[in-house]
């Protein structure tokens, strides 16, 4: 039998430092593999903790007591091909002190506790442990006792996780009060109270909306039999599909109008319902006889819009489909062949659908016999088969007057909404962009003069937002804060805020080339405890990209005054970059993550996909440039450039790994301070640092098992971060990196700057806040730092700056006053592009909000 990695050598094998077992409130993962494990893998990874094993069949042994059980074996090749077991090393790291509980324990109090997850658990010669933030162990746990581990995560009395810990994992009594109190002792359990709401689970929030839109369908219903029983004439129904986890602006409009356009004559002949979330067990319900299906499609939702479009046709081919929406194909013959590939869609609409659905429910004849489409030939902005053939009628002009379509959230047709939970509430007070970016389609309403609502509709829209307790208000404005009046709507925000509550959130688009309304806009909703951020979308700093995408940018020297305006104030700024763009190379994307290093703000970095609409998809724009996608151009594809004129694959590839490592160590902040040090002390850029790291922690397996904890977050395949073993071991790896690959830097400076690079990663078992005593004063050190840059230095400040180890003695204060850092951990790696941080507060660390709409 092949025992060894490579054949039938008897190699010693152990468990990578690298491999860890996260613990999830649903399940258990090893995130290096990207996949759930169960017992009998858990199992396996103790037979090899320990490194004494000399080959797989000795460890089957001892795990299962046989040698060549098959499961095993098959297992344990795949964890070697797989990197999860090594060969032992010259030299296995001590075992871990215990750490001493540092709260009274916690299993007879009342109330319901929770589990604070994402843990990781190390396998270790006696189990698994958990490790704290300082890299002493807080708990040893045997394989059932992990296994029974995620359950903690539901709201349980202490009393009764210890229960369920003896009765499912087999632990005496009193070794289940052990471990609940160990890890009440730590924080690791806590009051369900405190626990931040961002781990609500996303599927119970879309299973309480859809129950009130089902309730509210059935009453409707109810409500429509008893018309027709009083001997109203039938109509036909007019139901509009949604997949968005709040209300739909497009369909809403669209409703809004149907309903009430021309004085309401079309509900007459028409029961436009608002079953915004759609619900596969109303189709019983509404396809009874043929209706109108409206769509509105976006690359997240086509697919789905589709098959629900089948599944009405299967039932009623008399049926007519509608699609709109920004991933519906507007030019010629990418409609045509639209139309062709998909037989269940009969209409489409280009541009604005509000006139265009009104005009053609209003030019339709019955639909009891088929629909007969031939008046549709008079309506603007259709396209659509009739008879054999495709019609494709005039291009319709854009409406003057937004005002009107009456707003559908002051109509009621999203009502339902305040009855089940309402994270986000998208409003829309201008329409319109003046700018042509080639990668943009904002609707095709690109290089369009910006109409506006009337600003008391607006005001008032967001106070049903506010009644309704949404959590998130964002504007679909292409340019928000391009008005004067945007100040206005601030203010409204943070008087809602005042009186309600809610909302905690705000998200925008903002002016991109006007700028001069952003820094007072964020001043008022950060002063009001909302959830924002300045974000100015620069999408690259490069000149021949900029021609490429034909794009515009603000003056640098603007930018720079913004971002020193908003960092004296306080508020929290950001830049928008793109990754993919034409004309784009590894070395230009690479100088805009630098830019963003050197003036010290934020960098979202979104990569670039082929809209259907945009000018970027154009045969000949495609040719020139010669962009090459992950997938095909199409509706509900998401089709990534991959690959351009000026960057091959390869290149992305990079750039892609790049983006990820730029994400977790600057804008999450997991080595932000030890950069900043090290880039006066070897006069690499931060960057360069990243890069290096990457080389040694993933690309290099001897190296990465120097580097276990770097490796697990710089590596890691799973979507959700699991933090390390223990923030402590991870920033000692970071300086053993630095003084053996750095050996001209200064070992002191190196160690006060990890000292507050540790004291600001958060850990569910900190105490704060705490008071550092620095043997050189950091604060002092990065004040000059950012005053250099702020003078125009933001390069050459290493060589104006005095050296760290010229600073005199310091202190630090590190806080946490609303657990920001702690809520951000285990989110997603791309919530680095959304400005999630690690970053615990402090002099030297970035403005943060006072509130945060997921606490």
């Amino acid at each position: 039998m092949a025992d060894g990695p490579s054949g039938g050598d008897a190699t010693t094998l152990r468990c990578s430092d690298a491999l860890v077992v996260a613990v999830w409130p649903d399940r258990l993962e090893v995130p290096d593999l990207g996949e759930v494990v169960d017992r009998d893998v858990l199992q396996l990874l103790v037979a090899f903790a320990d490194g004494r094993h000399r080959a797989i069949s000795h460890a089957a042994r001892s795990a299962t007591g046989d040698p060549e059980d098959a499961r095993f074996v098959a297992t344990a090749r795949r964890l070697v091909r797989r990197g999860a077991l090594v060969r032992r090393p010259a030299e296995v790291r001590p075992r871990r002190r215990p750490d001493a509980p540092t709260s009274r324990p916690a299993s007879g109090a009342a109330g319901a506790v929770v589990l604070r997850t994402p843990l990781a658990a190390h396998p270790a010669e006696d189990g698994f442990e958990v490790v704290g933030h300082d890299g002493r162990r807080i708990l040893a746990l045997a394989v059932d006792e992990l296994l029974e581990l995620p359950g903690l995560a539901s709201p349980r009395p202490a009393g009764e996780h210890v229960d369920r810990l003896a009765r499912r994992a087999g632990s005496s009594t009193s070794r289940a009060v052990a471990i609940v109190d160990a890890l009440a002792a730590h924080g690791l359990l806590a009051p369900a109270a405190e626990v931040p709401r961002a781990r609500r689970s996303p599927d119970a929030d879309r299973a309480a909306v859809v129950a009130a839109f089902r309730a509210a369908a059935l009453a409707r219903e109810a409500d429509e039999v008893r018309r027709r029983a009083a001997g109203a004439p039938r109509r036909t129904r007019v139901v509009p599909v949604s997949f968005t986890l709040g209300p739909p602006l497009a369909l809403g409009l669209i409703a809004s109008n149907l309903i009430h356009g021309d004085g309401g004559r079309l509900t007459e002949r028409y029961d436009v319902r608002c079953d915004w979330e759609w619900d596969p067990r109303l189709l019983d319900l509404h396809a009874v006889e043929p209706l109108v299906l409206l769509g509105s499609a976006y690359v997240w939702s086509h697919v789905q819009v589709l098959e629900v479009a089948r599944a009405v046709k299967a039932r009623q081919p008399g049926s007519l489909v509608v699609l709109g929406g920004p991933d519906v194909p507007k030019r010629a013959e990418a409609a045509e062949a639209y139309l062709a590939a998909h037989p269940e869609v009969d209409v489409l609409v280009r541009g604005e659908g509000e006139q265009s659905a009104f005009e053609l429910l209003d030019a339709l004849g019955p639909l009891d016999e088929g629909a007969h489409l031939a008046p549709l030939a008079g309506v603007d902005g259709l396209t659509y088969r009739c008879r054999g053939r495709i019609v494709r009628t005039g291009d319709r002009a854009r409406m003057a007057d937004l005002g009107a379509v009456p707003s559908p959230f002051l109509a009621g047709l999203f009502d339902t909404y305040a009855h089940a939970p309402l994270d986000q509430v998208i409003l829309e007070s201008n329409r319109g962009c003046p700018y042509g970016c080639t990668f943009c389609d904002w609707g095709s309403a690109t290089q369009s003069r910006i109409r506006r609502h009337e600003l008391d509709r607006v005001i008032a829209e967001l106070r049903w937002c506010a009644a309704a307790e949404a959590e998130v208000v964002s504007f679909a404005d292409a340019n928000f804060g391009i008005f004067a009046r945007d100040l206005e709507l601030a203010a409204e925000l943070a008087r809602l805020h005042a009186e309600h509550g809610h909302p905690r959130g705000f998200g925008a688009n903002f002016a991109k080339n006007t700028v001069k309304h952003l820094a007072p806009i964020i001043r008022t909703l950060v002063d009001a405890g909302i959830v924002n951020r300045g974000l100015l979308a620069l999408q690259t700093t490069d000149e021949a990209t900029l021609e490429a995408v034909a794009r515009s940018n603000i003056k640098v020297e603007r930018y720079d005054a913004i971002a020193a305006e908003m960092r004296e104030a306080g508020l929290p700024f950001a830049v928008e970059l793109m990754m993919g763009l034409p004309g784009q190379t590894a070395a230009s994307f690479r100088a805009d993550l630098q830019q963003c290093v050197d003036r010290e703000v934020e960098g979202t970095v979104n990569p670039t996909t082929v809209l259907v609409n945009s000018p970027m998809n154009a045969p000949s724009y495609r040719e020139v440039h010669r962009i090459e996608t992950a997938s095909p151009v199409g509706p509900g594809q998401h089709a990534l450039v991959v690959q351009t004129a000026t960057f091959t694959r390869e290149e992305y590839a990079s750039m892609r790994r790049l983006r990820r490592a730029f994400l977790l160590c600057q804008n999450f902040g997991m080595t932000r301070h030890l950069d900043r040090l090290l880039r006066q002390e070897t006069g690499l850029g931060e960057i360069d640092l990243l890069e290096q790291r990457l080389e040694a922690a993933v690309d290099d397996p001897d190296e990465r098992e120097r580097y276990p904890n770097l490796h697990l977050l710089l590596g890691q395949r799973s979507d959700a971060l699991v933090p390390p073993v223990s923030w402590a071991e991870l920033v000692a790896e970071l300086v053993d990196h630095a003084t053996a690959t750095y050996p001209e830097a200064s070992r002191a400076a190196i160690e006060v700057a990890a000292e507050v690079q540790l004291a600001h990663l958060p850990a569910f078992d900190r105490h704060l806040p705490e008071r550092l005593v620095l043997d050189h004063d950091y604060a002092a050190w990065f004040a000059e730092v950012v005053a250099a840059k702020e003078a125009g230095h933001h390069r050459d400040w290493p060589e104006r700056v005095p050296r760290l180890a010229t600073f005199g003695p310091g202190e630090l204060l590190v806080d946490d006053p609303h657990g920001r850092a702690a809520s951000h951990l285990g989110c997603s790696v791309d919530h680095g592009s959304l400005l999630a941080s690690w970053e615990h507060r402090s002099a030297v660390s970035r403005a943060r909000f006072a509130a945060t709409a997921t606490a």
